[in-house]
């Protein structure tokens, strides 16, 4: 049990204890509920990091009123100790499920999956990104319903949060550093998923740093997966986060229509049953000790609203007793000895205190293009002092504010609406978003008066080769340009080409019959180009082809350049070498015959050769050269041992890329030690395994994970 007690509960038993604190079950004195109530470490809540951490972790709760996630009763604080006071799940957690068990059936991982999805998208729709999702984090009842707990490391989208995570489930964007995002949470959903399915996670590197590379560079092994789920599975684990569904909102859409094709209409009661008798079997695990509720006992349940932060708990029993959250920090010396509580929040004195959010009215332009940079003007009351404005979760730039408006240029789209306008968002990028705004005093709430539409930017036609051909058709043409995915017409004048393939930045196509000059125009969804760089020539009889030969090397060293040679056809013109559209940017420049390396990724080299009155624009050759970051090291330095519940700082130094050093427990000492930034609070006796990463940039790779390992004793061996 803790050594310090929530006034009001009577604990009946310990459920757990971890590096922070402990968890225990226990009972609200009036109502007769049972809750779940998890304590600090009273030395930890000395530590002012351990303790915003334990804040926030209740604050994310008391904003999210949704039954997938794990709801808040109550957060207690006093010199003694903090305590979150929560709702129990009567059940086990997914993990439990999958020790005892191994995987589940389909339909039991698609059930499990979309409840924890459903509770991520609440989280996301407040612009909370969970940053730890695992099946130890998702807990199942008796009725085969999930839900989510443990925000400890939540963070709001878009901020740059200390890297941290379950490595094993952790998108790779997150372990890096990169700021915080929902497709972040998609990752570590699906790899459960992926666990749920085949009984073992995706990636099971032997040290952090195999995992590390697994995650940033092998491919998710999908032969173990259920052939109609490998899509969903390839989808949510994209190692590019852009590629990703954007939000777990979009990911239940897609599981939907997946699970429903494979497995029938029915396939969310069967995935239940089998949930909850996955749950039932491990009923001597559950909190309680056993199913609920005997034949003839009567629950009530008297949902109350939730506002400004706080939330409420149920009524249940006879009692019915209608318990208000507040938010209790007991204050010390006379006041403390006297018992006398100061509640901030709902209660303040003994009166309510009302807190007027900023209201959105009004959005001019109300749409814009999906690449951003649109000057926005948002109206409404209480905008002052305004700290970000977010476009579906994505800051935009404040460049001004008053109490009644706000000027702001608008983020790039995130490629699918997430707020609750009525766009449902595309490949494209485009969709309709809220645009919340967010004040020392909160943030806005969604309204139909908020929404902001992202359109994909009309198509332009920057090039075409060869630029003439055969007036019997049949020439391959590529056209190349910004805008063109998703094409759905190309015209040769008035004739219509046969598109065999596109992307973005260049389609290539048949060309149809035609006579004299033609202007190319291409159709998107967005509308048709207007440029009219698109010109082709028809001739009777079609120019003598030329061929370029082309040598680059294979690789290079950011920082480091190369000599290029090709060579063309008879028209006597030069080839022409350019960095291409596909090249990672800021990867490499060219000048002349010299290729110079900036950054590590793929150098995509064009070589292109014009054509002349007697002959034809050569086809255009390509070569890629691999461009490697410069190499760095880690200097980790740790003591050699240290005693359980105490703490140390670690000191790391990096190579030149300017990214931090990242410490974290290894893996195989989870038990042993805990790590938050540079501190390590000792959590038991045995061998606590530092791991030290740093994270590449552009021009630097990432460092080799160094390790240092500390003896933990207990204190009573020592002296």
């Amino acid at each position: 049990m803790a050594e310090w007690d929530v006034p009001g509960y009577t604990e009946l038993k310990a459920l757990g204890s971890g590096g922070f604190g402990d968890v225990v079950l226990a009972r609200h004195n009036v109502s007769g509920t049972l809750v779940a109530i998890k304590y600090l470490h009273g030395d930890l809540l000395a530590d002012q990091e351990f303790a915003e951490m334990f804040r926030g972790e209740a604050t994310v709760l008391a904003s999210l009123d949704d039954p997938n996630v794990v709801r808040l009763y109550e957060y207690v604080e006093s010199p003694s100790g903090a305590a979150i006071v929560m709702e129990l799940i009567d059940g086990v957690s997914l993990r439990e499920i999958l020790t005892h068990q191994g995987k589940t059936t389909a339909e039991a991982a698609l059930v499990v999956l979309q409840g924890s999805l459903l509770g991520l998208a609440a989280a996301h729709r407040h612009g909370v990104v969970h940053r730890d999702y695992k099946p130890e984090n998702v807990l199942v009842d008796g009725g085969g319903a999930s839900k989510l707990t443990d925000f400890g490391i939540a963070a709001r989208a878009g901020d740059r949060p200390v890297p941290a995570g379950t490595l094993t489930y952790a998108a790779p964007e997150q372990m890096a550093g990169a700021s915080a995002s929902p497709a972040g949470d998609v990752y570590a959903a699906t790899a459960t998923f992926y666990e749920c399915l085949t009984g073992r996670p995706p990636f099971t590197g032997e040290s952090t740093g195999a995992l590390l590379f697994q995650h940033y560079s092998e491919p998710v092994p999908l032969e173990p997966v259920p052939a109609p789920l490998r899509p969903l599975v390839a989808a949510g684990m994209a190692k590019d986060p852009g590629q990703r569904p954007t939000d777990a909102n979009t990911l239940v859409t897609a599981l939907k229509a997946a699970a429903s094709g494979a497995y029938g209409p029915d396939w969310e009661d069967r995935g239940r049953s089998h949930l909850g008798e996955a749950a039932l079997l491990l009923a001597a695990l559950w909190p309680s000790g056993g199913p609920p509720a005997v034949e003839g006992t009567t629950v009530e349940r008297i949902p109350l609203r939730q506002r400004n932060w706080h939330s409420q708990l149920k009524h249940f029993g006879a009692a019915k007793a209608a318990i208000v959250a507040v938010i209790v920090i007991v204050v010390a010396a006379a006041a403390a000895a006297a018992g006398t509580a100061l509640a901030a929040g709902l209660t303040r004195h003994g009166s309510t205190t009302h807190v007027t959010l900023p209201a959105v009215t009004g959005v001019s332009p109300a749409s814009g293009s999906t690449v951003g940079g649109s000057t926005v003007t948002i109206t409404g009351t209480g905008l002052a002092d305004a700290t970000v404005v977010r476009f579906g979760g994505v800051a935009g730039t404040i460049t001004g504010d008053s109490g009644t408006q706000i000027t702001v240029t608008s983020p790039p789209s995130t490629g699918t609406g997430t707020g609750t306008g009525t766009g449902t968002g595309t490949g494209t990028g485009t969709g309709t978003v809220d645009v919340a705004v967010t004040t020392r005093v909160g943030t806005s709430h969604p309204t139909t008066a908020d929404h902001y539409t992202y359109t994909a930017p009309r198509p332009a036609v920057t090039g075409v080769s060869p630029d003439g051909g055969s007036t019997a058709g049949g020439t391959t043409v590529s056209i190349t340009g910004t805008g063109l995915a998703g094409a759905t017409g190309v015209r040769f004048g008035a004739a219509v080409a046969v598109i065999t393939a596109d992307s973005s930045t260049q389609i290539t196509v048949t060309s149809p019959p035609g006579t004299g000059t033609v202007t190319i125009t291409v159709t998107t969804a967005a509308g048709t180009s207007k440029t009219t760089a698109g010109h082709y020539i028809y001739t009777t009889r079609p120019k003598p082809p030329q061929s370029i030969s082309f040598a680059a090397p294979a690789s290079g060293t950011a920082r480091g350049s190369a000599t290029l040679s090709a060579s063309g056809g008879g028209s006597g013109n030069p080839v022409v070498f350019s960095v291409d559209a596909a090249s990672g940017p800021g990867v490499c420049t060219v000048s002349g015959t010299t290729v110079t390396y900036t950054a590590a990724g793929n150098c995509v080299i064009d070589a292109n050769q014009a054509g002349t009155g007697t002959y034809a624009a050569a086809p255009q050759v390509q070569q890629t050269i691999t461009v490697n970051g410069i190499p760095q090291s880690i200097s980790l330095t740790a003591p050699a041992s240290g005693t359980a519940r105490g703490s140390a700082t670690l000191s790391a130094t990096g190579g030149g890329s300017g990214n931090p050093v990242v410490l974290s427990a290894d893996p195989a000492s989870a038990k042993v030690c805990t790590v938050s930034g540079t501190t390590v609070a000792y959590t038991v006796a045995g061998n606590c395994v530092i791991d030290a990463n740093q994270a590449g940039t552009g021009t630097y790779a990432a460092a080799p994970q160094v390790q240092q390992t500390i003896t933990v004793n207990n204190p009573d061996s020592i002296g």
